[in-house]
């Protein structure tokens, strides 16, 4: 017996620091929990994006959601900045959401540093974030049983945009051949403007 109280204190002090430590949330703070199979989380998550003003970022491991992806495209076609992180599973097989968002002029790159990139996470606006066991896909939503969670937190929402920056930071940018289409179409007009602009100079100088 007096083992186990020892122990038990033992187990107390040692907690007692790492619980002075704990964050906390917001006064202000709320949030919206989702479950599949039962509920429409696909439709949670679609409406914060909707709602965007600035910037969403994106931690993804799988990603087919149609809804989702073009609930971010039209966010972008507003004027809202969006930055995907894909596992490198995304480079598997036709890549056909990499190229639906890099046509759309989305970046994205690939965190190919561990083993598995195996975040679902949208910080919105630095002042929201989704995360939960819920991919992005259609699967998540019609056939497992997921979970999303939605908080409202600026304290919060801020410490995982630190993440997303530093998983970031050793992910490498995917360059599509939309990115190098675009790229080689604007050195390609950059050389004819100033071709032009030197033929009509040139004319100038033989009417003088």
């Amino acid at each position: 017996m007096r083992n186990i109280l020892i122990f038990c204190i033992s187990v107390m002090l040692f907690a007692l620091p790492l619980l002075s430590h704990a964050d906390s949330f917001e006064k202000q703070a709320s949030y919206t929990v989702c479950f599949t199979p039962g509920q429409d989380c696909t439709s949670e998550i679609v409406g914060v994006i909707n709602n965007a003003i600035n910037n969403v970022w994106v931690q993804a491991y799988s990603f087919t959601s149609r809804p989702i992806a073009q609930a971010l495209v039209l966010a972008k076609e507003r004027g809202v900045h969006v930055q995907i992180i894909f596992d490198k599973d995304a480079l598997i097989g036709k890549r056909g959401t990499l190229r639906y968002f890099t046509r759309h002029q989305i970046p994205v790159w690939i965190d190919n540093a561990p083993a598995i990139a195996h975040n679902k996470v949208m910080i919105v606006d630095e002042t929201q974030v989704i995360t939960g066991s819920f991919n992005f896909t259609r699967a998540a939503q019609q056939q497992n049983a997921e979970n999303v969670l939605i908080i409202y937190d600026a304290g919060l929402a801020k410490k995982y945009l630190a993440n997303w920056q530093s998983r970031q930071h050793v992910a490498e940018f995917y360059k599509s051949r939309v990115y190098s289409t675009s790229a080689e179409t604007a050195d390609q007009t950059n050389w004819l403007n100033k071709f032009w602009q030197w033929l009509v100079k040139w004319f100038k100088q033989l009417n003088l």
